[in-house]
């Protein structure tokens, strides 16, 4: 990613993060209120297949969540031993977007299981998810802590505003 200061870095890498969250949110909310006004029906509600569909996305959820923190932790260890802080902002940025479209597709896989079943553990789920991505948000304390930077290099990403 080309940056300029360190505002640019967090403005554009925010933006990228709130797209890939907002797309499955304001797909399941179109879907929400189309279905409480009527306008959906749900094609596999009150089938047997129904409750293979809520557990089978409940377990994939769970494992994209696993999968993806061990990834990110793999590949913070590569990031935190580059040189210079831009190569590393720039390791943490990939490797925080990719663990961000890894779980947006989680939460799109999500969506159309409440498209097809209608179950509100689904939307449940879905908003928990959208909880823990609030808890491994990349705000720039936790990159500081996430990279072990020295207190200069954290200094210098605490004072992006």
């Amino acid at each position: 990613m080309r940056y300029q200061t360190v505002s640019e870095y967090f403005y554009r890498f925010y933006s990228v993060l709130f797209l890939i969250v907002l797309v499955p949110l304001g797909v399941l909310v179109y879907l929400y209120i189309e279905a409480s006004r009527g306008g959906i029906h749900h094609p596999l509600s009150g089938s047997e297949e129904a409750l293979f569909i809520v557990y089978g996305l409940a377990g994939l959820i769970f494992i994209d969540w696993i999968i993806t923190s061990v990834l990110f932790a793999r590949a913070l260890k590569n990031a935190r031993a580059l040189v210079s802080l831009g190569e590393r902002l720039d390791k943490y940025y990939a490797i925080t977007l990719t663990r961000f479209l890894l779980l947006g597709n989680g939460l799109l896989c999500l969506v159309i299981g409440f498209y097809l079943v209608g179950d509100q553990l689904l939307t449940a789920l879905f908003i928990i998810s959208l909880l823990l991505l609030g808890l491994v948000w990349p705000f720039p304390y936790k990159v500081s802590r996430d990279l072990a930077l020295k207190e200069e290099e954290r200094r210098v990403l605490s004072d992006w505003k």
